[in-house]
């Protein structure tokens, strides 16, 4: 597309935009002792010696006199070197008095180093460059300093060249209070010196200008400040990429200000991953960005870029190469997308940024690994990876995008001529380009194989949603979700934007279409096996007669069994130990060597035959149940094995006896009692080896005899890892011999009432961890280190920082600052005497260090820790941590154990001395924290809080979005070919300890709002159910061990978890499935149907609500359900509920915020109108909260207002807003307070309490 007036003008190389193809330019790159006086900048991350860039330059071409050595050693052992955009060559001051009037040399330094990069361009034909200026650095003077040297030298290396440049302000980062006055100041001083260069790029007779990213001083200043550049320049705005929608990394409202740019640029580096990805862009979003354009009369120019690398950013190892080059395919993908709309020109992103890895200037051929050296003997040495030319797996001249983007410099020119086609042949077809066979071919094979299973998975998307749509009848979602697939979005975005959308029924487009190996598979609603959770692999019905059980039903052991047979994840439990517990839970039955003549039908334990074995994996947990002719058989491979099997049996059993009956085993039987199971078979295996629940009873202790309970519920459905956590902040609830005063820390408000004691004796936890593993249950304790750590430092405070007795240990959750003292040397044999005691109890592989949330302020302040990190040379607090990790690790090794650490521990990846070969990380904070643990090539427990954390609301983590939690990202990213590599090497089983992987999952319960066991309970289930099937079936679009798919859809999977929550009734308090209101199928509520506790009673806010909280609800009656607002509340805001008829009746009007302490309402006013007067009279202020208003019966109530007098940033809960009248003696929001008659308006404080 061609704006108006876009001919191309005939005053000179300089005197068009039109048919250019231009580079940003960063120039900023500085060095210890060059001209800039700056500094290392680009080059290291602020104030430490840690690379700030991915991708390595070329630096072959540069003399000695334009490199900088840095403190890192090449593989030659020599120190590596750098440049500068600011090394020595000279120039007379003349050049730059422009802009430095108070400077008094007689000259100063020019840059080689850019003039030599101008010189790449004119021999790769690159027309020139827009050069970035950064406004927030032009109040520093060193550095206005630098950038106006850099201004000048890139205008006469242009022109002794032959290229062209423009400047760019980026004003990211800027204030936006000043942010107009600096640019317009700064221009009125460019426009009238820099711009009368021969070199400087006009258009349509202006000099042109840049403006890249969004300043927010408004959109009216926005508007004039674009206005007035107008007037002397060509204005060319960079906007995000969704700036015509206001969505992701833009914001709605500013058209406006779009509207007043000469020409458009939308920013798109790292928006797409993939090659077929740039055709959707184009073909939808960027079109209808055209349409607009053309509409409004402006120009547009598209953005392209080579690929991304982020490690600087993120600073973790998965992080480099997210967006691979693919040789030039990806960019050369970009160039043939872009120019049919014919634009103004090209922008290409970037020429010499080597932060991000977007450079196309001369790169390494290969990739650089440097070595930062040995700082300390007890320190590893540091090393560090940069991105060469050869990260996608061929070989390249490092001048090779160069070359690229000169190539299509040629070719545009030509293609946008008014007789020319709109097209751009493909990279492998170009000729002349002295492409190397091997090239060639890399690049022919990409295009044959254009990302077919791409395209499948894309059109799979299409076809399923649509049909899951259409079904369900929501044309709101048809309309907003056919439009995000019609832009093209990203398949991966649009997954994602379901996987966190409130309708979660919608992303069962995964397990739209069910494996069905034989026509009598059994269905999930069909007979007993419907009854099995988690969901078995293969189930399937037999003909013939089944099994009789009663109570005469015996248990036999085959005789070449063997006596024991051991797994190798940690499941130490025998066969005759899974007999045992088994038995006790069907009943009691009686276990036999034989088969006795006069039983009824028995069960029998049998290997696994041979010709069975290809049917299942490799798991020690795998099992084969048969029922037919009155027997039963269950083959396997280890103690785990019988017992998996005979819980399918036992929930078939406990399915025919009937909800009413106990849930978790059968507690007895009549004697002429008689359960048919029918003939069926089972394979099954599970698809995770670690599928775990953590309960924290250090918040709040937690009775033994729920934690037995616990653990039966957990062998019922298959999990077979507790997680205990131990130790926190609040309480150390452990017993520890050596140390009788940790356990005596705990305030009194947080012990139960039914134990005062509120800790566990070591004969408890014996008993505790003998019975979990006769369940098939490894109970792994948490000891936290070095943080949450307060109570023990409380008690002992000498291992703490400040070496002084703390204030008592208190309830307040989060973070505390006072931590393990890493700096002497006490700490570690006190934690040594710990473990010890520890390991006696819990014999199991594995022990949890914590290693999560460590605040740094007392290290900061501690002579001890600060002298230490001097002596080590470590990284500041980072460093430390990790030495006091890698200090505590050995502590464990040395005793054989495998340590497992919070996902925090990866923060400072190159201080970990091996860590990630050395333990287990559990990944918590997201999904992007699971993907970081495997890219380190970590053992990954997989517990995202978005899913894994029950604690959580039901209106934030419901029944659906537990069950559609996936544990591993690369299963979940199947459609991407770059992930289906990955996958290769990360398979999905762990049983050797040699593979890395994602073992398994575990969804977390933490104690802080919920101090009763029967609080625990509700939130534990039944969302535990949803938990067990995703970490035994594998999650949404997880490949079966046994092949085929085994994921079923949310409706099937509830249809049976129906019975088991019923069942569970009967043994535990269930909470809901669904947040209050929604329906029993798990449908969001509708408005309409939401209906107030005063008849006619209407409801009105500033304040948008949260997903589905709606405002009704606040006026509902049901305690249960409330108003979230989805942002903070801003002075002004208010909240209206206003009467058909006035209210004669005396009332008292109760408006409650907040849930447990959070979002609540701090400075706002409740305010009354009446019919008497139409304006709104001055009620009682908000306490804590809550605030009370009476009315007296001879003022009729129009209405309240709530109105809030100040700003926060917390967003708002309105519980319930009530009305009651005075003859009501108590209220059921007021407890035991007795209203008596009221006169006058009154607050909180007045009334009786």
């Amino acid at each position: 597309m061609q704006g108006p007036g876009t001919a191309h003008a005939q005053a000179g190389p300089s005197g068009s935009l039109h048919g250019r193809v231009l580079c940003g330019y960063q120039g900023w790159f500085c060095a210890e002792n060059d001209a800039s006086s700056c500094g290392w900048r680009h080059w290291f991350h602020a104030g430490e010696l840690a690379p700030a860039f991915d991708l390595w330059p070329d630096m072959t071409d540069l003399s000695d006199g334009e490199l900088y050595p840095i403190p890192f050693v090449n593989d030659e052992g020599a120190n590596a070197k750098v440049f500068s955009s600011c090394n020595p060559g000279r120039i007379s001051s003349a050049d730059v008095v422009l802009f430095w009037s108070e400077m008094h040399q007689t000259d100063t330094w020019l840059t080689a180093t850019v003039d030599r990069h101008f010189q790449w361009m004119q021999e790769n034909s690159i027309d020139g460059v827009f050069l970035q200026r950064f406004i927030s650095e032009l109040s520093i003077p060193t550095l206005k300093r630098f950038r106006d040297t850099v201004s000048v030298l890139v205008g006469k290396s242009c022109e002794k060249y032959g290229r062209v440049f423009a400047i760019m302000y980026d004003v990211s980062g800027s204030r936006s209070e000043t942010v107009c006055a600096e640019i317009l100041s700064d221009w009125s001083v460019l426009a009238e010196q820099l711009t009368s260069s021969s070199s400087y790029l006009h258009h349509e007779g202006k000099p042109v200008l840049g403006l890249w990213d969004r300043p927010d001083p408004g959109v009216n200043q926005l508007v004039k400040l674009i206005h007035d550049l107008k007037q002397t320049a060509y204005v060319v705005g960079g906007c995000p990429t969704y700036w015509r929608q206001g969505i992701n990394d833009s914001l709605e409202g500013y058209h406006d200000v779009y509207r007043m740019f000469d020409c458009l640029s939308p920013w798109t580096v790292g928006r797409y991953v993939h090659r077929a990805e740039v055709s959707d862009y184009y073909q939808t979003l960027f079109k209808d960005d055209a349409a607009f354009c053309d509409e409004n009369h402006i120009s547009i120019a598209p953005v392209a870029w080579p690929g991304f690398s982020e490690m600087n950013l993120k600073r973790t190892e998965n992080s480099y190469n997210v967006v691979p080059r693919q040789a030039g395919a990806f960019l050369w993908e970009q160039f043939r997308a872009c120019v049919t709309f014919k634009p103004l020109f090209v922008y290409v992103a970037m020429f010499d940024e080597i932060d991000e890895g977007t450079a196309i200037f001369k790169v390494s051929e290969k990739s650089v690994i440097l070595d930062r050296g040995p700082v300390h003997p007890d320190v590893p040495n540091q090393f560090y990876r940069f991105l060469g030319l050869d990260a996608d797996g061929v070989s390249l001249p490092s001048d090779w995008y160069m070359r690229l983007v000169g190539k299509f410099a040629q070719a545009f020119s030509e293609i946008i001529a008014p007789d020319k086609q709109y097209s751009l042949c493909h990279l492998h077809e170009i000729q002349g380009m002295d492409m190397p066979d091997r090239v060639r071919s890399y690049l022919k094979g990409l295009v044959e194989n254009q990302n077919l299973e791409y395209e499948r998975a894309r059109q799979e998307v299409r076809e399923c949603y649509r049909k899951i749509l259409m079904r369900e009848g929501d044309p709101e979602g048809v309309s907003h979700y056919s439009q995000c697939l019609l832009r093209g979005v990203a398949i991966s975005q649009i997954e994602q934007w379901m996987y966190d959308s409130p309708e979660r029924k919608l992303l069962e487009f995964r397990s739209s279409r069910r494996i069905v190996e034989e026509n009598n598979y059994a269905r999930p609603h069909e007979g007993v096996l419907s009854h099995v959770l988690p969901r078995p692999a293969v189930a399937k019905f037999l003909p013939g007669v089944g099994l009789s059980f009663s109570k005469s039903t015996k248990i036999v052991l085959a005789d070449n069994l063997g006596s024991s047979l051991e797994s190798q994840d940690d499941q130490l439990l025998t066969i005759s130990e899974a007999a045992s517990t088994g038995s006790n839970l069907l009943g009691g039955l009686e276990i036999c060597e034989e088969e006795a003549p006069d039983a009824k039908g028995a069960i029998y334990f049998l290997p696994i035959q041979e010709f069975e074995l290809k049917k299942l994996p490799a798991s020690e947990e795998c099992y084969i149940l048969k029922v037919y002719n009155n027997r039963c058989e269950i083959h396997g491979r280890s103690g785990m094995s019988y017992l998996y099997g005979l819980v399918s049996l036992l929930q078939m059993l406990l399915a025919l006896r009937g909800p009413e009956e106990a849930a978790l085993k059968i507690e007895r039987m009549e004697d002429n009692e008689l359960l048919e199971v029918p003939a069926l078979e089972i394979y099954d295996a599970p698809e995770f080896s670690w599928r775990g629940t953590m309960l924290d009873s250090s918040r709040h202790f937690l009775p033994v005899d729920f934690i037995f309970k616990h653990i039966d519920a957990m062998l019922l459905y298959k999990l077979n890892r507790l997680h205990w956590h131990l130790t926190d902040d609040q309480a150390w609830r452990l017993e520890i011999r050596a140390f009788p005063d940790l356990v005596h820390q705990a305030p009194a408000y947080l012990q139960p009432a039914i134990d005062k004691r509120g800790y566990y004796t070591q004969e408890e936890v014996q008993s505790l961890v003998r019975y979990a593993r006769c369940r098939g249950i490894l109970m792994i304790p948490e000891i936290e280190f070095p943080g949450h750590s307060l109570a023990l430092l409380t008690a002992y405070p000498q291992y703490g920082c400040l070496e002084r007795p703390l204030e008592a240990v208190g309830a307040r959750w989060g973070v505390h600052e006072d931590v393990f003292c890493i700096g002497g040397t006490e700490w570690i044999s006190f934690m040594e005497k710990i473990l010890d005691e520890v390991f006696d109890l819990f014999p199991g592989a594995f022990i949890h260090v914590g290693g999560d949330e460590v605040p740094h302020t007392r290290w900061n302040n501690c002579p001890k820790c600060q002298r230490m990190i001097k002596e080590l040379n470590l990284n500041g607090a980072n460093g430390l941590k990790q030495y006091g990790m890698h200090k505590l690790l050995e502590l464990i090794e040395r005793r054989g154990r495998i340590p497992i650490g919070w996902d925090e521990i990866l923060d400072d990846f190159d201080n970990l001395w091996k860590i990630r070969e050395r333990m287990l990380v559990q990944a918590w904070r997201g999904r992007g924290a699971v993907e970081k643990s495997i890219m380190h090539d970590c053992l990954t427990i997989s517990s995202p809080t978005d899913h894994c954390y029950f604690d959580y609301d039901i209106s934030i983590t419901d029944l659906r979005s537990v069950h559609c939690f996936q544990p591993n990202p690369l299963i979940e990213n199947l459609p991407n070919e770059d992930a289906c590599n990955l996958y290769k090497k990360f398979p999905r089983h762990c049983l050797d300890g040699t593979r890395r992987s994602v073992v398994g999952a575990e969804c977390a319960m933490w104690t802080e709002f919920t101090p009763l066991p029967i609080d625990v309970e509700q939130k534990l289930w039944p969302r535990t159910l949803a938990f067990a099937e995703v970490v035994w079936c594998g999650g949404v679009g997880h490949a079966s061990c046994m092949g085929g798919e085994r994921w079923e859809s949310f409706e099937d999977f509830f249809a049976r978890a129906k019975l088991h929550i019923q069942a569970l009734k009967s043994s535990f308090v269930v909470g809901s499935s669904f947040p209050a209101g929604w329906s029993e199928d798990g449908l969001p509520p509708d408005l309409s149907s939401i209906v107030p506790c005063i008849p006619g009673a209407q409801i009105c806010s500033s304040l948008e609500p949260y997903k589905y909280h709606h405002l009704p609800f606040a006026i509902d009656g049901n305690p249960e359900t409330y108003f979230w607002s989805n942002r903070g509340v801003q002075e002004g805001d208010e909240i209206l509920v206003s009467f058909d008829r006035p209210a004669t009746d005396c009332m008292v009007v109760i408006v409650r915020t907040g849930w447990f302490g959070r979002d609540i309402l701090y400075n706002a006013v409740l305010e009354y109108m009446s019919t008497d007067d139409p304006c709104f009279k001055p009620g009682p202020s908000f306490v804590h909260g809550v605030a009370c208003l009476a009315v007296p019966n001879q003022c009729p109530l129009n209405g309240i207002r709530i109105r809030a007098t100040g700003s926060q940033e917390e967003w708002l809960i309105i519980s319930e807003i009530t009305f009651e009248t005075l003859m009501w003696e108590k209220s059921r929001w007021s407890g035991d307070v007795v209203v008596q008659t009221v006169s006058c308006i009154t607050g909180v404080d007045e009334l009786a309490t």
